[in-house]
């Protein structure tokens, strides 16, 4: 990294630690190439778990100012042990990615994203009438949105 002909934009272990992304794809086609992925990396499709390689995707295709603050003073420190860590001089083409907005937020961009659900009929939750909570067993129940479905109830 030390020469590195470019600059580089890290997005640390704490920006993707904390969210929780993938359920949406439970809901998408057998032929979506994220879901497949998923399903070849240990049948993670339908659940959460944590998005670091996501969000360093989203910076990459997508403004990062839209979500994250930027921090360019300084840079990334390697070790000969492999660990790192942020020195503030000398300055060089080095930035990362600090916590702008909140989490909840975020997963919903990343997961509509990986999903794809721009192409899905709109869906209302009719059981369980806790809609926050969901456990295994207990039958959910939703009614698509009419004038998506051409007025058929999936």
């Amino acid at each position: 990294m030390e020469n590195w002909p470019t600059p580089i934009l890290f997005s640390g272990f704490e920006i993707g630690s904390s969210l929780q992304t993938g359920a949406k794809l439970a809901w998408t086609s057998e032929k979506n190439p994220i879901r497949k992925a998923y399903e070849l990396a240990g049948g993670y499709v339908g659940s959460r778990h944590a998005s670091w390689d996501q969000t360093a995707v989203l910076a990459a295709i997508r403004d990062p100012l839209l979500y994250w603050d930027v921090e360019s003073t300084g840079y990334c420190s390697v070790g000969s042990n492999g660990s790192n860590q942020w020195k503030e001089s000398p300055d060089k083409d080095h930035s990362y990615l600090i916590k702008k907005i909140p989490d909840s937020q975020l997963e919903e961009v990343i997961d509509d994203l990986m999903a794809n659900v721009r192409e899905l009929p709109q869906v209302e939750l009719i059981l369980p009438k806790n809609k926050a909570h969901f456990e295994i067993g207990i039958p959910i129940e939703m009614e698509a949105v009419a004038s998506d479905t051409n007025g058929q109830i999936i």
